[in-house]
């Protein structure tokens, strides 16, 4: 029964695939919060004369 969403339609194998990818690319990402070292912050703690 065509309509005008068939051409969006996914097979289940399809729909596995995509699903696959997407996970793929979440975990390229990797985690968005940041989390500064404290070597980052070591210019803060020198002495005013320095």
């Amino acid at each position: 029964m065509p309509g005008p969403d068939q051409k969006l339609s996914l097979e289940p194998h399809e729909l596995a695939e995509l699903v696959r990818g997407c996970r793929a690319i979440k975990l390229a990402l990797g985690d968005t919060k940041k989390n500064p070292q404290k070597k980052n912050y070591l210019f803060y703690d020198l002495p005013e004369n320095q």
